[in-house]
């Protein structure tokens, strides 16, 4: 994973919202009943979920379907890799740092929250640089 991809996820994030609001007006939505295909064969509420393609623009919503679950693999793939990073302090610096809040934080910021000013900011813009170097 690169720095450039991590950067990303908040615009990835607020792309996914534009195209779920692209294909509201065409989603279709309910639920059937159905049951485990085994013994016990236990009756349960199935939720299924479409796209009614307007006329008029043919494909349209199959597209942003497309698009947005290609944009869901991106942004869980940076989840992931986020999410796999061992150590407890890197992984809640990464955090701060591309996932969380609505804009990115300084790096002055992230290390007052994480070490309460214990470290600078160029030590912990250190540890991410080593840690996406290896």
């Amino acid at each position: 994973m690169t720095k450039d991809e991590l950067e990303q996820y908040r615009s990835i994030v607020a792309r996914m919202d534009d195209v779920r609001d692209r294909i509201n007006p065409n989603a279709a939505c309910d639920t059937v009943k159905g049951s485990d295909a085994q013994v016990p064969y236990t009756a349960h509420t199935i939720k299924v979920i479409g796209v009614v393609d307007e006329p008029t623009l043919p494909g349209k919503a199959q597209k942003d379907m497309i698009l947005l679950r290609g944009l869901e693999v991106r942004k869980k793939a940076i989840e992931d890799f986020i999410n796999s990073i061992p150590d407890n302090l890197t992984q809640w610096i990464f955090k701060l740092r591309y996932i969380e809040g609505d804009k990115r934080p300084s790096w002055q910021r992230i290390a007052f929250k994480v070490s309460k000013g214990m470290m600078s900011a160029d030590a912990i813009r250190k540890i991410v640089t080593r840690y996406l170097k290896n």
